[in-house]
């Protein structure tokens, strides 16, 4: 492998690991933010799981990190569904 090459695969096994790890960062006022970037890059790490360089599409790197992207929009999905469902619950009572 080309020394080029090396250190493009280990830009890229890189990024994956970094995104995953900011993760950890991603709530609080810099979470709209972060759900931004994952929505922008969901494909991106999917297309990656097949990456021809194993060190890109380890477990670790590129995994882990479409795992807790996957938490963090599960978390958001469920957060606006119990919001509309209290909300439909108080419309009801209303009626």
């Amino acid at each position: 492998m080309s020394n080029d090459k090396q250190e493009n695969t280990e830009v890229r096994a890189a990024a994956f690991a970094l995104f995953g790890d900011l993760a950890a960062f991603g709530s609080g006022t810099s979470k709209e933010q972060f759900l931004d970037q994952i929505h922008t890059n969901f494909v991106s790490f999917l297309l990656h799981l097949n990456d021809h360089e194993n060190q890109v599409r380890q477990v670790q790197n590129c995994l882990i990190c479409l795992v807790t992207a996957a938490l963090l929009m599960l978390r958001l999905l469920l957060s606006l569904l119990v919001f509309n469902a209290c909300h439909m619950k108080g419309r009801d009572s209303k009626r």
